[in-house]
């Protein structure tokens, strides 16, 4: 859906998104933080995002890529995040 731009897993439930984290990131204890709702709307449909702060207790030991993904820092403006992705990172760097 985001064309090449970098984005967060995506999840169509909770249950799956702690799947997941169970199995890449070994977490069996699951804390988050709800964000608020992102809306955006594409030319032909909207999209509503109900993003989570995870907080991993079994962190990555790389810095940049690893078998799950890449990882940047959040000052890093050069790389391409959707419109959504970025008001995301916005209202963590407030918290």
């Amino acid at each position: 859906i985001w064309g090449g731009l970098y984005s967060f897993p995506e999840f169509k439930s909770i249950s799956s998104m702690q799947k997941w984290l169970s199995n890449t990131w070994k977490n069996k204890s699951i804390e988050s933080d709800k964000l608020p709702t992102i809306q955006h709307t594409f030319s032909h449909f909207h999209l509503q995002m109900h993003p989570k702060l995870i907080h991993l207790y079994n962190k990555p030991k790389g810095v940049m890529e690893d078998d799950v993904g890449v990882w940047y820092k959040l000052s890093d403006h050069k790389i391409g995040l959707a419109s959504p992705v970025k008001k995301t990172l916005q209202v963590i760097i407030k918290q």
